[in-house]
């Protein structure tokens, strides 16, 4: 695994790009699967044209870079070789590369007079390189040659993109971090590592069916064209994505990359999974935010352990215990889940050990009382109608719209994720050999939570119980009611 800090601009090593034509053979490399979802095919800019397979006699319409072919055609950004061939597996060159960035850009203008010897006034790729110099996206091969003929490498694309990218607002800012998990990441040039890092981490360039990065490798045409399709996608709006067909949105979040989910959740109505915890990052959204299905309802989810968040074997029922507990509560009112123990000095379980991704918090606490609690379930879930059980709990002292709260609460309860969802609590508890009473709600041990960067020890006091935080201390079920800092 390596991984790179930095910040700020390239050095001026980066600007030079030192091609050897003669070292690369693109049928070495296979294909680059193409799996564009940013974009769904009812939300592209504009309908395809004539399809490509009627046009090149080398896209079928099933190859993996077909999409990609099509969108670059319709778009104007690459052409076929011939008449009839798109040659997916040719090389790309300086010249056509530098052409599709500045076709992706609308094809500006350039006062900038040329100092290259090899770009004469006339050729289809004049302006372009006229363009990329003026902005200083490229430099030549030396003070008066560009070499438009030189093939261009996975990772020389990645750098001329990415200086686009910065360029137009986007990139790592400041002191950053990203594991470029693949077996050749050594391979990569030290001035298109940060480049390679941004551009895998968002899902532009990807690995080679081997799970190599292969940087060296010449940029066939076929890859170029779904490199800057991805590169080029609009972020899919949250409110397309909800207009999809469930199955659809599965598939789409499926393919989608760590930032892409990052930025969707974030811009949604269910933002809670970002906003409310600093430790989920782009970087990690991937592995530890799903979409998740309870019984059709499709929605964000922190991609918590199974069960509830529970060791299976630790597992019990809220009914078997007595007493009072010290409780406590990292989120809002309208949670369930809460912490109950101190450590042995007094203080609170971190997040770590609740596995809440967070780095620090102020935590709510208080008392349960959990006998009071157990009438209260009782009568709740008694069966009985909304008005007699409304008026047991009147008679035990709770005002009318307190028991209005309990009644709702439960229910909420029974609808929860890891109540009623798959690998649900109980489900846990079947795991581990032994049957709970789920009318009381369940307590337990935390598990510990690995996913991508994420690493939370668990071991804490856990408790489910059926009415939530809010209603618990408005009720006067949590009492001695107060505040603590946890890091």
């Amino acid at each position: 695994m390596k991984f790179k800090k930095t910040a700020g601009r390239f050095p001026a090593a980066v600007l030079t790009l030192t091609l050897a034509l003669s070292l690369f053979s693109v049928s070495a490399f296979a294909e680059e699967p193409d799996t564009p979802v940013t974009i769904p095919p009812a939300f592209e800019a504009a309908a395809p044209q004539t399809d490509v397979c009627d046009i090149f006699t080398d896209v079928a319409e099933d190859a993996w870079y077909h999409d990609a072919v099509q969108w670059a055609v319709d778009k104007g950004i690459m052409n076929g070789m011939s008449e009839d061939t798109f040659a997916p597996d040719g090389t790309t060159t300086r010249a056509m590369v530098v052409t599709m960035i500045w076709r992706l850009e609308g094809e500006p203008a350039a006062d900038y007079l040329l100092p290259y010897t090899d770009v004469p006034g006339d050729e289809w790729y004049t302006e372009a390189v006229r363009w990329a110099a003026s902005t200083g996206m490229v430099r030549g091969m030396s003070a008066d040659t560009f070499a438009p003929d030189a093939h261009v490498t996975r990772e020389q694309l990645a750098t001329l993109l990415y200086r686009h990218a910065r360029a137009t607002g986007r990139g790592f800012t400041g002191d950053w971090a990203f594991p470029l998990n693949y077996p050749d990441a050594a391979d990569v040039s030290e001035y298109a590592y940060e480049a390679m890092c941004w551009m895998t981490m968002n899902g532009i360039i990807r690995g080679m069916d081997d799970g190599t990065l292969a940087p060296q490798a010449a940029a066939a045409r076929a890859q170029v064209a779904a490199m800057f399709r991805r590169f080029a996608a609009e972020p899919l709006t949250y409110e397309e994505f909800k207009a999809l067909d469930p199955e659809r949105q599965k598939q789409v979040f499926a393919a989608m990359t760590g930032p892409e989910i990052y930025e969707l959740v974030k811009n949604s109505d269910e933002n809670w999974p970002v906003t409310s915890y600093d430790l989920i990052s782009p970087q990690n959204a991937k592995e530890t935010i799903v979409l998740y299905d309870n019984n059709g309802d499709l929605h964000f989810n922190l991609a918590w352990p199974c069960y509830g968040g529970f060791l299976p074997e630790s597992i019990a029922s809220l009914g078997d215990l007595s007493g009072t507990l010290d409780v406590s509560r990292d989120g809002g009112d309208g949670g369930y889940s809460m912490s109950y123990g101190r450590n042995e000095d007094g203080s609170y379980p971190d997040d770590s050990r609740r596995s809440v991704p967070k780095t620090s918090a102020t935590v709510r606490t208080g008392t349960l009382d959990v006998d009071r609690y157990k009438k209260v379930v009782e009568i709740v879930t008694s069966g009985e109608s909304d008005d007699s059980r409304t008026a047991a709990l009147t008679a035990l002292g709770y005002t009318e719209e307190i028991a209005a709260r309990f009644l709702s609460d439960q229910s909420a309860w029974l609808t929860r994720d890891e109540v009623s969802g798959p690998d649900n609590i109980a489900d846990g508890a079947k795991l581990a050999g032994h049957d709970v009473e789920a009318r009381y709600g369940y307590y337990g041990v935390t598990a510990p939570w690995k996913a991508g960067d994420l690493d939370l020890e668990g071991g804490g006091g856990q408790l489910e119980p059926v009415f939530s935080w809010g209603t618990l201390c408005d009720s006067g079920l949590i009492s001695d009611l107060g505040t603590a800092e946890i890091h």
